[in-house]
C-alpha cells in the first residue's frame, strides 16, 4: 500500500502552479476548437489535454542600453529603464496578438524608437538639466503606443548618461558658471529687496512726520482763530466802554460821588462848582487832598 508522502507527487505530477502575481492562458493542443480560458492563480491539471501559458502579471522594470543622438548631433551612450505590466483585462489578447515574446517584439522596439526621437528634440546642454522633462516626454510616448494593446506603463527613467570626456568638462562650466550667475541673480534680487523695503520704510516714516506736522499746523491754527476771537472780543468790549465815557456821563458819575461823600458824617468836603471838563474839584481837608 502507498503511503499518502509517496501519493503526493504522482498526484501533482501532471499539473501546473500558477503563483500569485501571475496570470495564465488555458487552451488545448489538440483541439483549436476548445475554449480559452484565462485563470489566476491555483493549480491545475496539465497535460495532453490542456495546456497553459503562464504570464509575469506584477509591475516590472527593465533597462535597455543604447546609443542615442541630440539635436546638434552628438552621439552618446545612455540606460533607459522601462516600469511595465500587463493589465489584467488584457490578458487573452496579449496572448493571442503578441504572444509570449511581446517585450521582445513589441515593447522594446517602441522604448528605442521613442527614447531616440525625444532625445533628437533636445540640444547635448539641455539634456541633463531637463532630464526629468525628457522621461516624462518619452514614458508618454511609450503609453500612448502600448496601452491599447493592454500593457501599462508607470514610468521611464534615464541613467547612466555618458557625455564625452571633452563634453562633459565643457558642461560642467557651463553649469558652474550658471549657479554662480543664478547666484548672483539671488544676491542682487535681495539687495533689491532690502533697499525696497528700506524705501517704504522711509515712505513711513515721512507720512508719520507729515500728519504729526499737520496735526500741530491745525492745532495752531485753532488757538490762533481762538487768540484773534479773544482779541476782538476785548476791542469791541473796549470800543463800547470808551464809546458810552462821554462828558456828560462823567460829570454824572462825580456828582454822585459828591453827594455820597456829602452824606457821610465824617466826610468834609469842599466843593468848587466848575473844574476841567465842567466837573466839580472835590477837596478832602483832612485827607490832604
Amino acid at each position: 500500500m502507498l503511503r499518502p508522502a509517496f501519493l503526493a507527487p504522482l498526484l501533482l505530477s501532471g499539473c501546473i502552479t500558477v503563483h500569485p502575481g501571475q496570470g495564465a492562458i488555458r487552451f488545448s493542443p489538440l483541439n483549436d476548437e476548445a475554449p480559452v480560458e484565462v485563470v489566476g492563480p491555483g493549480i491545475y491539471r496539465d497535460g495532453v489535454f490542456h495546456s497553459f501559458s503562464v504570464y509575469d502579471m506584477r509591475w516590472r522594470t527593465v533597462v535597455e542600453e543604447m546609443s542615442v543622438q541630440t539635436m546638434d548631433k552628438l552621439h552618446m551612450s545612455i540606460a533607459a529603464s522601462l516600469t511595465f505590466r500587463i493589465r489584467e483585462d488584457a490578458l487573452f489578447d496579449v496572448d493571442r496578438i503578441l504572444g509570449k515574446g511581446f517585450y521582445s517584439s513589441m515593447v522594446k522596439p517602441i522604448l528605442l524608437t521613442a527614447t531616440r526621437t525625444e532625445f533628437a528634440r533636445y540640444p547635448h546642454e539641455r539634456v541633463v538639466p531637463d532630464v526629468g522633462e525628457l522621461q516624462d516626454r518619452i514614458a508618454a510616448s511609450v503609453r500612448e503606443q502600448l496601452e491599447p494593446h493592454g500593457i501599462e506603463i508607470s514610468r521611464v527613467v534615464l541613467d547612466d548618461i555618458d557625455y564625452p570626456e571633452s563634453i562633459a568638462s565643457a558642461i560642467a562650466g557651463q553649469m558652474a558658471m550658471r549657479q554662480e550667475i543664478e547666484n548672483q541673480d539671488a544676491a542682487l534680487e535681495l539687495a533689491e529687496r532690502k533697499t525696497q523695503v528700506a524705501e517704504e520704510e522711509a515712505r513711513g516714516e515721512a507720512r508719520v512726520r507729515l500728519v504729526t506736522a499737520e496735526a500741530a499746523l491745525e492745532v495752531a491754527q485753532r488757538e490762533a482763530e481762538v487768540a484773534v476771537v479773544e482779541a476782538e472780543s476785548r476791542a469791541e468790549s473796549i470800543r463800547a466802554l470808551s464809546t458810552g465815557l462821554t462828558d456828560a456821563y462823567l460829570r454824572l458819575r462825580a456828582i454822585e460821588a459828591a453827594e455820597l461823600l456829602a452824606e457821610s458824617p465824617n466826610a468834609k468836603i469842599y466843593v468848587v462848582p466848575q473844574g476841567e471838563g465842567g466837573l466839580p474839584y472835590l477837596f478832602l481837608p483832612d485827607a490832604g487832598r
